[in-house]
């Protein structure tokens, strides 16, 4: 039963109630972010050195020949050492002759057996140069050695 009260000419209702209030607060977070993908680990390096000493600490920046005798053979000596990841084979070639004729009279090899350097490995070579007697006219060269490690 509900019953209304007037006061004065005023109707109240009566509704019991209470209230309370609560602070709130918070931290609004994001996910972190994707890892960057990974990179790929560095390729592995074919290097090899060439040195005029033993200890391996005068880069060779060229073989002097000095004189030659026309129908003989001169050697020098070199060192090969393997500062990368793989044990590799030597190969040896030439480039850029000058005069380009000078190439059909001279002629450079070298002692390599043709045996893998293993990495860190130091290997002495001799290269040995020869003129041909019938070189001609030819009174000086120049030519490029290149020697190539393969894995």
């Amino acid at each position: 039963m509900i019953s209304l009260v007037f006061i004065s000419g005023t109707a109240v209702v009566g509704v019991l109630q209470s209230n309370k209030r609560l602070s709130s607060s918070g931290i609004v977070t994001r996910p972190a972010p994707p890892p960057p993908p990974l990179s790929p680990p560095p390729e592995p390096d074919i290097e090899i050195d060439v040195y005029s000493d033993s200890g391996c600490t005068q880069f060779a920046s060229g073989v002097d020949w000095g004189e030659i005798l026309v129908g003989s053979t001169i050697t020098r000596i070199v060192y090969v050492k393997n500062n990368g990841d793989f044990e590799v084979a030597l190969g040896l070639s030439t480039e850029n002759w000058s005069p380009v004729e000078a190439m059909a009279d001279i002629t450079l090899d070298w002692d390599y057996d043709g045996t893998y350097l293993e990495v860190g490995e130091v290997r002495q070579v001799i290269f040995g140069l020869s003129v041909d007697s019938g070189i001609g006219s030819i009174s000086s060269f120049s030519f490029v050695i290149v020697i190539t490690g393969s894995a």
